[in-house]
């Protein structure tokens, strides 16, 4: 297999910055599709999804900002490999040949002096052989080291694009899924969502008009009933305000 090359590294980041446009329009559609979809939701459900539809623009957000400083500083493979390639073959190379040096045989210095200082570095250079041999390991340990990097970022990459189509397949998904219609445009989804919302609403009043209406046992308030009108409260402000009904009742006995 060849090197991953410059070139490679582009045409990954290329499509890595196509996808991300992919997964925007995606996310773009579903949120238009969900602000269409408030105008004909209860409130009461449409203060959840509005929420709902805000983190997801944040949150998607945050992650295109994060991703664009990625890429913007989204690393050189091929200059990872030079450098490692100068450790173990310029650096590497040259400390080698100096350890071949470093022998009797290599310096040849018996051969035009002799005596105690003599002796004395004679006996320094399987030192000096050794601290160059450990050199060129380090050298070449480190030009491991920046391969693997290389590796590693060629690898992070492709995940990242990897990771996005499967971004934008989910999210068609979801929203085929949700309009049971597979390849379904926008606006059906909107119909059947502006529908669905129409035939919940029109359910529930047909169903208290013939509870209240009908000849035996129909539906009626509680003498000590209390009304809530829950118009435009979020979900939360309903529950509090029942419970805050019901923690009275329970304190005063009324």
């Amino acid at each position: 297999m060849r090197p991953f090359t410059a070139a490679d590294l582009e045409t990954t980041l290329a499509a890595v910055r196509d996808t991300a446009g992919e997964a925007q329009h995606a996310v773009d559609t579903v949120i238009a599709a969900g602000e269409a979809a408030l105008r004909v939701l209860p409130d009461v459900f449409g203060h959840e999804l509005q929420a709902a539809l805000a983190r997801l623009r944040r949150m998607f957000d945050d992650a295109m900002a994060d991703l664009a400083a990625l890429i913007a500083q989204a690393g050189s493979p091929e200059a990872l490999r030079a450098a490692g390639a100068v450790w173990s073959g310029e650096i590497g190379g040259m400390v080698s040949r100096l350890a071949g040096l470093a022998t009797l045989n290599g310096i040849r210095a018996d051969d035009h002096w002799s005596g105690a200082a003599a002796e004395a570095y004679r006996n320094t250079l399987p030192v000096q052989q050794s601290a160059l041999t450990s050199v060129k390991a380090v050298g070449d340990e480190i030009d491991t080291t920046l391969n693997d990097l290389a590796s590693a970022i060629i690898r992070f990459w492709l995940a990242v694009a990897v990771a996005l189509v499967g971004f934008v397949v989910a999210v068609a998904s979801a929203v085929a899924t949700a309009s049971t219609v597979v390849g379904a445009p926008v606006g059906v989804t909107i119909a059947i969502a502006a529908a669905g919302a129409t035939a919940v609403a029109e359910s529930i009043q047909a169903r208290d008009r013939s509870d209240t209406t009908r000849t035996v046992s129909p539906l009626m308030l509680a003498h000590d009933a209390v009304r809530i009108d829950t118009t435009g409260m979020p979900i939360d402000e309903v529950v509090e305000s029942v419970m805050r009904l019901i923690n009275q009742k329970l304190t005063t006995g009324d």
